[in-house]
């Protein structure tokens, strides 16, 4: 899977990915890389796709595991079809991409859902992708594997 104008390549141990739009912004994903391995990070919206509704980035782990990425103010309902949009469009255009193991990560600034209701989007999710849905307010820590 490749989008050479759209993808930036990254070894360092520390590696943190924000939406670059909001400067206010808590929403953040860190990626935790203690062995300086190659990661691969996809600028979806606004390069890979530029219409229609699209997440934010697609990480792409030295183990080909990916993770779609979106940072939200407030909006989760809204966010989980962003990522699922970004899913559909990947896994046409990368035939590829439907073998691989993902998941998926929703940072935001704030969690309106209760508990429940973000418990129930991720158990769908999870019977629809097979994938986990991370929702968090804030930092979102992930260690890179492998």
């Amino acid at each position: 899977m490749e989008f050479p104008k759209c993808t930036t390549e990254y070894k360092q141990r520390v590696i943190t990915l924000k939406d670059a739009r909001s400067r206010n912004s808590r929403a953040k994903l860190i990626l935790n890389n203690p062995n300086e391995l190659l990661v691969k990070v996809v600028e979806i919206d606004g390069c890979v796709i530029t219409e229609g509704i699209r997440c934010d980035n697609l990480v792409i782990l030295p183990n080909n595991h990916l993770i779609y990425v979106e940072f939200k103010g407030n909006d989760v309902k809204h966010a989980i079809q962003q990522i699922e949009a970004t899913i559909d469009y990947i896994s046409r255009v990368c035939n590829s991409s439907k073998k691989l193991k993902f998941t998926c990560i929703i940072s935001c600034n704030r969690c309106p859902l209760s508990s429940s209701d973000i418990q129930k989007q991720k158990v769908l999710f999870k019977k629809k992708y097979q994938s986990e849905l991370r929702i968090k307010p804030g930092e979102i820590q992930y260690d890179v594997e492998g």
